[in-house]
C-alpha cells in the first residue's frame, strides 16, 4: 500500500541492523575498519562480562561504534552484526539505506562473517500529547481502557507482536514517558511509539536479497506506523 510522505515525521531514531553468524573478536579486524573513519570521530569498544561479575579481567570487547561530530549518525560494527543509526535528524529512507550500502561491504571485508541471519528495522517515534488527551483520538493500535474508567492515563506501556507474510515479525511498543516536571500540569506528555520489524534469513553477505529484504521490512514498518495512528494525528506531520 502507498502511504504519504510526512515532511515532519516524528522519528526520534532510525536503525538498520544486520545480524550475522557471530565471529570471534579480533583486534586487527576491527582496527582495519577503524581506519575508514576520521580520527576525530568518537568511538568506543563495547564489552560484555565473561561469566559472573564484570571486571577488567573478565570482560571482552564485542564491537565498536563511530559517531559523526554532531552525534546524529552512527555506524556500529559488532562480532554479531552491523548497524547504522540516524538519531534526531532522520531525513528519508534513501539516506539511511545508502549509508548502510556504503559501509556494509567494508564491514564484511574487515570482519568476514559467514552468513547473514537476520535483518531488522527499528523506528522510534515521538508524539506529543496534551495532558489528559484520550489515546483513542491519537492511536488506532492501543490498549483500550474500559468505558467505566477514567480515560486519562499518567503512565502507559503497551507491546504487541504481529506476524506478517514472508516470515516477517513486527513488534509495536508504546510508552508514555514520565514528565520531567511533574508540577507543570500543562506540559506536553510524550508518547514513544517504537516500531521494530525483522525477518530471519540465511543469506550470503554479498547477496542482493539482503537489500530486497529491507525493502520488504520498510513496507511493513510503514504499514505498522500509518495503520496504528488516527488520520487526525497523521495530519500533524504532513
Amino acid at each position: 500500500m502507498k502511504y504519504p510522505h510526512l515532511t515532519r515525521a516524528p522519528i526520534r531514531e532510525a536503525v538498520l541492523n544486520i545480524a550475522v553468524a557471530p565471529v570471534a573478536w579480533d583486534d586487527a579486524k576491527f582496527a582495519s575498519f577503524d581506519l575508514l573513519f576520521p580520527a576525530s570521530n568518537r568511538h568506543f569498544e563495547a564489552t560484555l562480562p565473561i561469566g559472573g561479575e564484570a571486571s577488567a579481567s573478565t570482560t571482552k570487547p564485542v564491537g565498536k561504534i563511530w559517531w559523526n561530530e554532531a552525534r546524529t549518525r552512527a555506524v556500529q560494527a559488532r562480532v554479531n552484526g552491523f548497524s547504522v543509526n540516524h538519531v534526531g535528524s532522520y531525513k528519508d529512507w534513501a539516506e539511511l539505506l545508502d549509508e548502510a550500502l556504503r559501509w556494509w561491504p567494508n564491514y564484511v571485508s574487515a570482519v568476514n562473517p559467514a552468513t547473514v541471519q537476520r535483518c531488522s528495522l527499528r523506528f522510534i517515534n515521538q508524539i506529543e500529547l496534551l495532558p489528559g488527551e484520550d489515546l483513542s483520538t491519537i492511536l488506532k493500535t492501543r490498549t483500550e481502557i474500559g468505558s467505566g474508567l477514567p480515560q486519562e492515563v499518567y503512565e502507559y506501556f503497551s507491546r504487541v507482536a504481529v506476524p506478517f507474510p514472508n516470515n516477517i515479525r513486527a513488534s509495536l511498543t508504546q510508552v508514555i514517558e514520565p514528565r520531567v516536571d511533574v508540577a507543570e500540569e500543562s506540559a506536553p506528555v510524550v508518547l514513544v511509539f517504537d516500531v521494530d520489524v525483522s525477518k530471519t534469513v540465511s543469506l550470503a553477505c554479498a547477496s542482493p536479497a539482503i537489500w530486497e529484504t529491507f525493502e520488504e521490512l520498510r513496507a511493513v514498518k510503514n504499514q505498522c506506523f500509518f495503520e496504528s495512528l488516527q488520520e487526525s494525528t497523521l495530519e500533524k506531520f504532513k
